[in-house]
């Protein structure tokens, strides 16, 4: 009788053994599939971090864009009006020559007194100016328009970098 209980003492204590090693493998699998939804959940977390990065990146420049466009389109109103002027004024620059003088209606103001109400001493002198001033404003909006192709092809880089992170948050997902 004392080795049938010695037996049975035993077997059981191998059944229990077993039964903790069965448990304990269980456990370890579990854990593993715990820790790679985690690293799941993680990698989900860090794209949508990235997205909202790159969202915010996109609305600055397209903001900066927005801002520029603006800026061009005033420029191009003033540089409009100012060739407007120059075109007044080489008109009142003819009536001031004598053989259109005598052919034509005088404009109410001479030439003059517009020049010299302007710190201008003569009529050249107020072109000159204007000439040049029509120059800076075009030369202005070249730059302005180079800063915004540069916005552009910023934006299309991000827009790109966006659609890459979808693609592979798709994949990752999937």
């Amino acid at each position: 009788m004392v080795f049938r209980d010695s037996k049975t003492i035993s077997s059981t204590y191998r059944a229990i053994k077993q039964l903790q090693e069965t448990q304990l493998q269980n456990a370890r699998e579990r854990l593993e599939e715990i820790r790679n939804e985690n690293n799941a959940l993680l990698v989900r977390q860090k794209q949508h971090q990235v997205h909202e990065i790159f969202h915010k990146q996109l609305k600055e420049k397209n903001e900066k864009i927005e801002t520029l466009e603006t800026a061009m389109a005033e420029m191009q109103t003033r540089m409009e009006a100012m060739e407007e002027r120059l075109s007044k004024t080489l008109t009142m620059q003819a009536y001031q020559i004598p053989e259109v003088q005598n052919t034509t209606q005088e404009l109410p103001g001479s030439y003059q007194e517009m020049g010299q109400a302007q710190n201008f001493p003569n009529e050249s002198d107020a072109i000159y100016t204007l000439n040049n001033t029509v120059i800076n404003h075009r030369d202005c909006l070249e730059s302005q328009n180079q800063a915004i192709l540069q916005l552009q092809n910023e934006m299309k880089e991000v827009q790109h970098q966006q659609a890459t992170t979808h693609q592979q948050h798709f994949w990752i997902q999937s």
